[in-house]
Parts: structure tokens; C-alpha cells; sequence
């Protein structure tokens, strides 16, 4: 029989159980990362009843389906998103990261100015969120004229 002093085990036990929390803890979260201005779908184990997310300006999360996520990159940063099932009980906790499309975007800087540029393969300016706000309003105004008169909106 292997003896130790009570204090010794009790201390044992204490951090054997914040092991088996911690490593519980660390498995359980998952990182979804999501580039700006895409989607992305998240399959659930569980049904989800209530989405609670952390930052809704830096990710959108619409619910498909109660097991069937769309998560949309909303700005850069990183967001926790929670999803609780019926009775309240934790189906998922993520850490949601949005990143920038940076395979096709080429950055011009001017001193302190910055202008972005989709280029795949002719380059087209892009509204992206740290660039010059001159130039950011300009081709910002150009997108919303442009979807009023797609969408019939000619005032």
C-alpha cells in the first residue's frame, strides 16, 4: 500500500484534476478561421438553439439549420462564438479568426496613405477595411450607386 501524507494527496488530486480540466478545456474550443468577406459552413454534433457570438463586427454567424452554421468574415480580428442546444448545455464554444485575402490582394502605400487592389489577374481596386478613407468613401460610394441601379433604385 503506497502511503502519503494527506496534505501531499489532496495536492496530488487538486492538480490532476486541473489537468484533466484544462486539457478538457483546450480540446473542447475549436479556431475557425474565415477570410474577409467569405463564408464558411460549421457542422454542429449537437442541435443548436441559441448562438451567442462575441463581436458581431468582426464575424456573422447565420443559422442554416439547427446542426448547420454559415460563419461570415466581417472584419479582421478574432471573436469567440458559444452555441448552446435546447436545454442550455454547451454544444461548441470556437475562437472565430478572420483573415485577409491576401493571395490576390497587392497593398500601394504612399507615405501614410494605403490603396488596396483585387488583381486576379486584371487589378480592380477593393474595398479594404485600413486603406486611405478618401479612397475607401470613393469606391465605396461607386459600389453602393452600383447595387441601387442593379436593384432598381434610381432615385
Amino acid at each position: 500500500m503506497l502511503r502519503t501524507k494527506p496534505g501531499k494527496a489532496l495536492l496530488a488530486l487538486t492538480g490532476l484534476a486541473v489537468a484533466a480540466f484544462s486539457t478538457g478545456a483546450a480540446q473542447a474550443e475549436e479556431r475557425i478561421l474565415v477570410t474577409l468577406d467569405h463564408a464558411k459552413i460549421l457542422r454542429l454534433e449537437g442541435e443548436a438553439s441559441t448562438v451567442i457570438l462575441g463581436n458581431p463586427a468582426i464575424a456573422d454567424a447565420t443559422v442554416f439549420n439547427k446542426s448547420m452554421l454559415v460563419i461570415t468574415g466581417k472584419s479582421y480580428g478574432s471573436t469567440n462564438l458559444v452555441i448552446l442546444d435546447e436545454e442550455g448545455q454547451e454544444i461548441s464554444v470556437n475562437t472565430i479568426s478572420v483573415k485577409a485575402a491576401d493571395d490576390r490582394l497587392v497593398t500601394v502605400h504612399r507615405g501614410n496613405a494605403r490603396k488596396s487592389y483585387e488583381c486576379a489577374p486584371n487589378c480592380q481596386p477593393s474595398l479594404v477595411i485600413g486603406d486611405e478613407a478618401t479612397s475607401f468613401e470613393a469606391i465605396n460610394t461607386q459600389i453602393s450607386n452600383r447595387i441601387a441601379i442593379s436593384e432598381g433604385d434610381t432615385d
